[in-house]
């Protein structure tokens, strides 16, 4: 099982990480939270993990598509 912790909060859901979004400014603890998981491979991971194997797939296709410079 991956775990993600953003902003130092166990992130158990996909309502919880949809909050995250939405809150979302580039820069911030959040944000860099995110851009590591999602670099890693976590954030899909998480995503398949629960079901979410089409917003996975994006998030996949999105990561492949830009180089570590662009990060």
């Amino acid at each position: 099982m991956t775990n993600l912790y953003i902003n130092s909060e166990h992130c158990l859901n996909i309502n919880q990480l949809e909050q995250y979004f939405h809150n979302l400014s580039e820069g911030s603890d959040i944000y860099l939270d995110l851009l590591d998981y999602a670099k890693s491979g976590d954030l899909t991971k998480w995503l398949k993990e629960h079901n979410e194997n089409l917003l996975a797939s994006k998030v996949n296709d999105v990561d492949n598509s830009i180089g570590d410079s662009e990060y």
